[in-house]
């Protein structure tokens, strides 16, 4: 899960306040092969599967401002998905195609050279009351097994044109997060425990030291990212703001429960609230517990 400030917590749990500007792969998903049927023979054939979701940290509370979700299975760039909270409008981009507008649900997936399904992104919208837009707001992402099309993970994303995103993901078979590397991974809450904090941290041996269109992105994008990066030492200035008096942080609270309490039983830990009145706190305004209750309310949606 990704919230706020950012807020990151990681597929087993550990929770951790991001404090850096720029690009980060949050989650690789490698290792795990697709097995495709042959006519001749009943024969398999394998193909490694590989998906990586990139993410794009900017400005004084370094908010999330863009994702990017590529497939590379085969050892080619199948299909690759955007967002960004310019417009929060998605795109998506077939091998060497050029970018299109997705403006309602679809299946996205590029074939062998046979012909056969490999892997693919399932976007939808699964919108619960209240919601804002009617975008492309979850990502079901499958792949061929022997026991036909599995979905590995589901990314469900919750954005605000001009100002960030909240985005969530759900590995369905616990199994497969051996698979995983990046922010989200376990192997994160190792580093964080060997560092001896689970609070904060820079992530730089996730950072992206290239540019987003080295990684796959558009140069819509990264001119965007351009355009709202501010200089680091001005972006850390930000966390010197909080609230300055019990009062302030009184409200806070009070506007952080207008919007999560209907949900606060999804908040199992607390986190969600907590980081609610941090960002709050920090001057994200309301609009970042609005922002918080529609993820609750999304992970009700999806069951989880």
């Amino acid at each position: 899960m990704v919230i706020g400030d950012p807020h990151i917590t990681t597929l087993d749990g550990v929770h951790y306040t991001l404090l850096s500007q720029g690009s980060f792969s949050l989650w690789h998903f490698h290792g795990l092969e697709a097995e495709i049927a042959v006519a001749e023979h009943g024969a398999v054939k394998k193909m490694p599967v590989d998906w990586e979701i990139y993410t794009h940290y900017s400005g004084r509370q370094s908010l999330t401002k863009g994702l990017l979700l590529v497939d590379r299975s085969g050892g080619m760039a199948r299909q690759v998905l955007e967002l960004t909270s310019k417009d929060c409008q998605c795109r998506a981009k077939i091998r060497t195609a050029d970018w299109s507008m997705v403006s309602k649900p679809q299946f996205i997936s590029v074939p062998d050279e046979t012909g056969s399904y490999v892997s693919g992104f399932n976007l939808t919208n699964n919108r619960v009351s209240g919601g804002h837009g009617h975008h492309i707001n979850q990502v079901r992402l499958n792949m061929i097994t022997k026991d036909g099309i599995s979905d590995i993970a589901v990314l469900g994303l919750i954005c605000r044109p001009q100002r960030s995103l909240n985005l969530h993901l759900v590995m369905k078979r616990k199994g497969d997060t051996r698979f995983v590397d990046g922010e989200l991974s376990a192997r994160k809450s190792v580093m964080l425990s060997s560092l001896q904090t689970s609070s904060t941290s820079l992530d730089a041996e996730f950072a992206i030291r290239g540019r987003w269109q080295d990684i796959g992105g558009s140069d819509q994008a990264a001119a965007y990212f351009r355009l709202i990066d501010e200089d680091k030492a001005v972006a850390k200035s930000s966390l010197l703001q909080t609230c300055n008096s019990m009062a302030e942080k009184d409200q806070a609270k009070s506007t952080c429960t207008k919007y999560l309490e209907p949900f606060r039983h999804l908040d199992r830990t607390g986190s969600v609230f907590n980081d609610c009145v941090d960002d709050v706190c920090h001057g994200a305004g309301e609009v970042a517990a609005e922002m918080a209750g529609e993820l609750l309310a999304s992970l009700g949606a999806d069951g989880i």
